[in-house]
């Protein structure tokens, strides 16, 4: 999935949880998770591109809010960085170590639009749960 979709998720699970090192851990484990969920990835470096601006939109949007949000993000999108370092280092095929990355655990695709709509929907929902107000 795009680091933007897991950022997105990771935040709102670290809205949830309200601990910055158990926002961090799930977030991690929400990104195995999302990978595993049929989907669409960026094939190159104008899709990076693109994604890193949103990401870091979305950096900018949560600096207000309480530090384990972010540090829930930040867990969540975290092992996208070595594809990150694959794609402008290696030309997509470097080193790899996390589980979904490595093929260590299934990294399921599906083509456009239906993988986008996929992420679209998973980072809608949790936008949507970071907008809402907690009872």
């Amino acid at each position: 999935m795009y680091a933007s979709t897991h950022f997105a998720t990771g935040a709102a699970i670290g809205k949830m949880v309200g601990s910055n090192w158990l926002a961090f851990l799930l977030g991690i484990l929400s990104h195995i998770i999302l990978d595993i969920i049929p989907h669409h990835d960026y094939r190159g470096r104008r899709g990076i591109f693109l994604d890193t601006l949103v990401t870091g939109a979305m950096v900018l949007w949560l600096l207000p809010y309480p530090s384990y949000i972010l540090w829930g993000a930040i867990g969540g999108a975290l092992p996208d960085l070595e594809v990150v370092i694959s794609y402008l280092f290696f030309k997509k095929k470097g080193p790899r170590f996390f589980p979904t990355h490595s093929g260590m655990l299934p990294h399921r695709y599906w083509n456009l639009p239906y993988g986008f709509l996929v992420q679209a929907g998973v980072m809608l929902t949790a936008i949507i749960f970071l907008l809402a107000k907690v009872a």
